[in-house]
Parts: C-alpha cells; structure tokens; sequence
C-alpha cells in the first residue's frame, strides 16, 4: 500500500511540475490585495467581490472560469470562502487583503471539473530586450525599475507566477548578448540560466512594430496596436510561445502576464478525476528545541482538515523531517501553515550560485518560542 502511495505521488508530482527542479511554492495562492480608496462597506464588498475574482484566476489561469455558474454562484455567497480581510496602508495608498479557504476552492474546482493549478510552479528567468523609440536595444536586468518591469512584477504576484530577472553582471554580459535574445538563439541562453537555479527561462522581445504608412496593411493591421513583445518559454521539455500587442510599451504588460499565465495554466493545470488518493508531503523544520515543540507541530498540522496523518520520520539538533499523509492537493495545508506563522518556510537566495537540493524547497524554521 505504501509503495504504490509513494508511486502515485510521484507521478502527481510529474504531472504538476514536468520539469528538472521542484518548483517553487506560492505561499498566497488563496490570498489577493486590492487598492481601495476608504474603508467604507461599500467599497469593502467590491474589493472582496474583486480579490475573489483575482484568486480564482491565480487558481485557474483562464478568465472564461469566472463565467462559470458554479464561480458565480460562489462569488455571491462570498461569506462561505472568506477566512479573513484587513487592511495595510503603504503610504498614502491603502490596500484591503482578503484570505479565502483554500479547502472550500479546492473542493468547488473538484466538484465542477475546473481546471486547478496548485501553489508549486516554476519559477521563470525573465531574458527580456527591449528597443526604444530610437530603435537602440537593451536588456532588462533585475534592477530595472521602469513602469513596465514594475507592472510585469505586479501582474506576476497577482497571478502567482514567481519569476526573476538576470543580473547582468559581468558573467551576464560576457555570456548572453542582444542579439542571443533578439534572434531567439537558446543555446546560450540556457547555459547562462543555469546559475540562477529557475526551473525554465524565458526570452521576449519588445519593440516599436516596423510599419509604415507607405507599406499596405492587413485587415484589423491599426488596431493592433505600435508596439508588439514576441515570448518564447522553456520549462524542461516544454516550450510555449506567443506574442501581444498594445499601442504603449508599458501597457505591453498586462496582455503578455495575461498570456503566459493562460499558456502555462494550460500546461500545468489539472482536473480532478474524482477519485480520493492518498498523497504523501515531507516538511523538514530547522530549529526544533525539545520534544515539546514537535508535539505542538504536530498537533498544529494533524489539525489541517486534508491532514490524514503526520509522523516524525526524522530527528536531530539541526533539523527534523514530518511525514504529512494528505487526501488532496497539499495547497490548503500550505495555507494553514501560511496563516499560522510558527512555521515560516526558507527562502532560497533567486541568485545563489551553489547547488541546492529540491528538498530545501520545503524547508520551514519554527518561530512558535522566539
């Protein structure tokens, strides 16, 4: 029984991810944030009607979900999905965060066949040139901080999409040119890619679009708009493609995150079969002191409603490994642990040149004593 458990997850594993590294873990999949301007109940219930709408995008990937009579019917009994709302204030701007239940979504794409894409996903290194209107080329590098790359960021939370851009530092420079990125030439591309640790890449271009009013253009040629961003992506054996268009640069954006997440969801999402498995999910925590701390985190996770049965499989003083039995998807459990906040899960450095296991993807400190 056991070994055919250990299969079946192995192979829920290659269907989510069908790539080398583990991917990473989006620890807001049922959360969203959005600018309101007061908090006053009518603008509350638009923003939570609102954050709705974005986590079931950031779930599903496709905007025809939301058209969905169960979606709907869902959306208008919101006060069954909502766990929690607040507020944070960044200045003068003030933003309402809303958590909703991730078992409960879970359950409502089970139910109705929906496409659910869950909070392991690859992380993308962004290869991206850009021309001016002078037609000079550039690449853009992860200290940019121009309206587009800002924008792109924004959209990339929103849509759980965790990705990263080059330094393009020294090695950066000396390994990948323009014209790499202009002519789509792969090759070095993904051999500069490797030292960041993403599980894919992807390479796009922007520019000022060619035509002239002397050269005769296809029907529907206006609307699309002056500036157009061609993408290429790769994920271990996949490779997707496409390309937007919009009449600013900047507004390239929004079309292209809407796009890529659609292509990706499409490949990565899956549909329920309606048949209960068992699922098996190793935590490793760091910074355990006695046998009392064990005893609380497990008592904290077998009291997760998907959390059939937790086992310490693992202990000594620098770290200890829990074997999580779940009968679905691990996304809710994630988002108790989330919510919590005794259990906070290590980041990896985006830009570490040494080599990482795929188990340190799962690694949480316990802060329950500090």
């Amino acid at each position: 029984m056991m070994r055919a458990t250990v299969q079946y997850f192995i192979c829920i594993v290659s269907l989510l991810l069908c790539f080398s590294a583990q991917g990473r873990l989006i620890d807001d999949l049922f959360s969203a944030e959005i600018e309101v301007s007061s908090q006053a109940a009518s603008q509350r219930d638009e923003a939570l009607r609102t954050a709705f709408e974005q986590v079931i995008l950031k779930i599903s990937g496709s905007e025809k979900t939301l058209e969905h009579r169960a979606i709907k019917n869902a959306k208008s009994q919101l006060d069954d999905y909502l766990l929690q709302y607040g507020y944070r204030r960044n200045g003068n701007t003030l933003y309402l965060t809303a958590n909703f239940d991730g078992r409960k979504l879970s359950e409502l794409f089970k139910v109705n066949q929906l496409p659910y894409w869950g909070s392991r996903r690859p992380e993308l290194l962004m290869w991206v040139a850009s021309s001016d209107e002078r037609g000079k080329r550039h690449i853009l590098a992860a200290n940019d901080e121009s309206i587009f790359i800002q924008q792109i960021r924004h959209l990339a939370k929103q849509r759980g999409l965790p990705l990263q851009f080059p330094l393009m530092d020294l090695t950066d420079a000396t390994s990948v040119s323009i014209s790499d990125i202009w002519g789509r030439f792969l090759t070095p591309i993904g051999d500069a890619s490797q030292r960041y640790r993403a599980d894919g890449y992807l390479v796009a271009k922007v520019a000022e679009r060619g035509v002239t009013d002397d050269e005769p253009k296809a029907e529907g040629e206006a609307e699309k708009g002056r500036w157009r961003l061609d993408w290429v992506v790769r994920v271990g054996d996949i490779r997707k493609s496409g390309e937007v268009f919009a009449n600013s640069r900047d507004f390239l954006a929004g079309p292209f995150m809407n796009q890529l997440h659609e292509s990706l969801a499409n490949e990565f999402a899956l549909i329920a079969s309606g048949e209960s498995q068992l699922i098996q999910f190793p935590i490793r925590v760091e910074g355990l002191q006695g046998w009392q701390s064990i005893l609380d985190i497990q008592r904290f996770i077998a009291s997760v409603t998907s959390v059939q049965q937790v086992k310490l499989t693992d202990y000594s003083p620098t770290f200890s490994r829990f074997e999580v039995t779940l009968t679905d998807t691990p996304d809710h459990l994630l988002q108790a642990i989330e919510l919590d906040g005794r259990l906070q899960q290590k980041r990896r450095d985006p830009f570490a040149l040494r080599e990482q296991s795929a188990e340190e993807e799962t690694t949480y400190r316990w802060v329950a004593t500090e």
